[in-house]
């Protein structure tokens, strides 16, 4: 609750997912849903600054990968800005989806449950013989950003914390 000219105001609290981004292979953006209007730009600057994190860790784990270790498509915990985290996955063809939630403890298991029904979003959204596959934007209209919708809602529901 917030006062304003004396009187207490009910403030509505803030989404525990901020943001859902995606990003080409190429680091184009595809998708950007920020749940918090007034931090739309902020996600957008988390999304292409978290990809240091993943240029860094996809360097090292296909150094692994080398060697016969096979590597997981999700990055964990890539940024903490504010109040506010950033977490990753990394498709087999490069894509990046990453994931802005409050900053609250929450079970990596969960998360990485939410990131990969997201790319299972994906995965069906942009699955069809006249997608083009470098640029997939056209498939990802109002039917994916509300299948994005209803996955953040159920995993929001669904969270624990830690």
């Amino acid at each position: 609750a917030a006062r304003v000219d004396g009187d207490i105001v009910a403030v509505a609290p803030l989404p525990l997912i901020r943001a859902v981004g995606i990003l080409s292979r190429h680091k184009k953006p595809l998708f950007l849903k920020s749940y918090v209007a007034s931090r739309e730009a902020a996600h957008q600057l988390a999304m292409y600054t978290a990809m240091d994190g993943v240029d860094a860790l996809h360097k090292d784990l296909s150094i692994e990968a080398c060697g016969g270790v096979a590597r997981s498509p999700f990055t964990g915990l890539l940024q903490l800005v504010d109040d506010e985290k950033t977490f990753g996955w990394v498709t087999g063809t490069g894509i990046k989806i990453f994931l802005v939630t409050h900053d609250r403890r929450l079970h990596e298991r969960s998360v990485t449950t939410l990131l990969e029904a997201l790319h299972v979003a994906f995965a069906d959204a942009v699955c069809g013989p006249f997608t083009d596959v470098d640029d997939p934007s056209e498939a990802l209209g109002a039917a994916f950003a509300a299948k994005v919708d209803a996955v953040t809602a159920a995993a929001a529901d669904s969270l624990p914390a830690v």
